[in-house]
């Protein structure tokens, strides 16, 4: 006869599961076990089939929090405030704990809040281009260092994309890179998308837009509508934000350049042997091949001429400073 001189235990804790394994190791039957340590038989077959002993459940404790976590809340699934902000407002409420604290909290709830859903726009062939500027931080050649910038223009049906590296983001630039696209893509699209540049639009309110005059002549002598995207929307011109990480690390990232000109020739280079014929993951076709369905506006046999001027107010001594140079001599 076997006596049991240990209290009943509970299986799922380690002590209980320590215990089970010994009684079954002795030779006790399993129905004895669960009976003498109040269990179910179902809790002892499991505990023997174990390996390991059951994890034990760490008891939640309380935080200086708790009392607040009620307004936190509130208040960020109204109006998506920042900790800061948040901050502030429950120390006026009596909170004596930390910024780290309610930090954690709060990027807990924003990480359970559901993230917005946009459809994705689709336009039919020859309809809409979309175009944007990006900063590619310095680049020294010959000694002097210099900020890169990366025009890029995708159409909005085949997703056939062009870019174009310069030292400046001006009008001429911005004109002479839109041409340079026309001529790579074989013609124009009715309208093209930009965000509130100052060089295609001076200002806006609303719906009432100040459009930069000489741009506004440019497009009409090319035969399209400039279209602008609405102030903190990315999203609608999703076709070209998307790409500047991919020309990064698909192109940029990693490659060494002689200078300016050599970047444009590895880009286009680029362009035709990888990003224009890569299988799309939205269209599953390559953008060349979708580009023969476009149908885009002829082009002009005569380029527009693009003048950048600007005003500038001279020195005594006859100098002006312009886009960095301050040795330019003005002559009367």
């Amino acid at each position: 006869m076997i006596t049991f001189l240990v209290p009943p235990s509970n299986g799922r804790t380690e002590e209980g599961w320590v215990m089970i394994k010994h009684l079954h190791k002795e030779g006790v039957p399993k129905s004895r076990i669960a009976e003498e340590l109040g269990l179910d038989r179902r809790t002892v077959d499991k505990a023997i089939n174990e390996d390991k002993p059951p994890q034990q459940e760490r008891q939640s404790k309380n935080s200086i929090l708790d009392p607040y976590k009620d307004y936190v809340k509130q208040r960020i699934d109204k109006y998506d405030l920042t900790s800061t902000r948040v901050l502030r407002e429950i120390k006026e409420r009596g909170y004596p704990g930390s910024y780290t604290i309610l930090k954690d909290y709060i990027r807990e709830l924003k990480d359970a809040k559901p993230k917005p859903a946009f459809v994705r726009f689709e336009t039919p062939p020859g309809e809409q281009a979309q175009m944007d500027w990006s900063d590619f931080g310095y680049i020294e050649f010959d000694g002097k260092r210099t900020k890169l910038s990366c025009f890029s223009m995708v159409l909005g049906y085949s997703r056939v994309l062009y870019i174009q590296f310069t030292c400046s983001q001006n009008l001429v630039s911005l004109g002479q890179s839109h041409i340079n696209a026309f001529r790579y893509f074989g013609g124009i699209t009715d309208t093209i998308l930009y965000d509130n540049m100052k060089t295609v639009v001076l200002s806006r309110e609303g719906k009432s837009i100040n459009w930069n005059p000489q741009f506004m002549d440019f497009a009409s002598y090319y035969g399209f509508v400039p279209r602008l995207c609405l102030p903190g929307r990315k999203e609608t011109k999703g076709k070209i934000e998307r790409p500047y990480s991919y020309i990064g690390t698909s192109f940029f990232d990693g490659t060494e350049f002689l200078n300016l000109t050599d970047i444009n020739e590895k880009a286009r280079i680029w362009l035709d042997t990888v990003a224009n014929v890569r299988i799309h993951g939205t269209t599953q076709t390559t953008p060349f091949e979708r580009l023969k369905e476009e149908n885009l506006n002829p082009l002009r046999d005569v380029d527009y001429v693009l003048v950048h001027s600007e005003m500038r107010k001279s020195s005594k001594d006859c100098y002006i400073s312009f886009e960095g140079h301050t040795n330019t001599v003005v002559e009367i």
